[in-house]
């Protein structure tokens, strides 16, 4: 019905159902709604956004979820920004979020495309590691 904000809540409602029923290790583009909306639809500044994010994000840190960084938004030219938004990194680092790099990559020419922009940002964000996964999950440092 034209509601925006009702789309990007149940965008959100239904992560935290899925990580609230579900053993999940990874989410991934946690908020990938912001791709296309380009501050069209909505501002990723307002209060009531902000709000739904921090909400996932709590949910995802009181489970242990390891939070994917894509960036491929940021080389496609579809966002100005890495998924979740680097703002967040060390504060979500300080909670105690784990993550693990991701281009989402759709040909293997673009398989680490912003990594090195990626972790240097992470690593002044205070994160000393990354998750990977070889038969189980573990930690490198960057």
């Amino acid at each position: 019905n034209a509601d925006i904000r009702r789309a990007v809540r149940t965008y959100f409602e239904q992560q935290i159902h899925m990580l609230e029923k579900n053993k999940v290790d990874v989410i991934a583009h946690c908020y990938k709604i912001t791709m296309h909306n380009r501050e069209r639809y909505f501002s990723v500044e307002d209060k009531w956004y902000q709000d739904l994010l921090w909400d996932l994000f709590s949910v995802m840190i009181e489970h242990g979820v390891i939070c994917e960084i894509n960036t491929r938004g940021l080389y496609k030219k579809r966002h100005n920004d890495y998924y979740p938004s680097k703002r967040f990194w060390k504060e979500l680092n300080a909670k105690g979020l784990k993550f693990i790099l991701a281009s989402d990559c759709h040909q293997r020419d673009e398989t680490d495309f912003y990594f090195d922009e990626a972790k240097d940002i992470l690593c002044s964000a205070g994160v000393r590691s990354l998750c990977y996964f070889e038969n189980s999950w573990r930690e490198y440092a960057i």
